[in-house]
């Protein structure tokens, strides 16, 4: 197995930079497994999502910040 397919990553970014680093290591081949969006409070977490999920990934979105405890 390639090295790329061999891990799993999970992706988590803020919308400023994230659309090109997602979709790069998504061009490039990577094992992406799911997508951490920003929180649902943060304007940018439903494009954000639509994004992802129009790549195929599985996106989750903490409620408030990816620093909960739940989360």
């Amino acid at each position: 197995m390639s090295d790329k397919k061999s891990k799993r990553i999970l992706f988590v970014g803020m919308p400023d930079t994230a659309y090109l680093t997602l979709q790069a290591v998504h061009n490039a081949g990577f094992n992406i497994v799911g997508v951490v969006s920003p929180p649902e409070n943060h304007l940018a977490s439903f494009a954000f999502c639509s994004f992802a999920q129009k790549l195929g990934y599985t996106t989750i979105t903490p409620k408030k910040s990816v620093k909960e405890q739940a989360f």
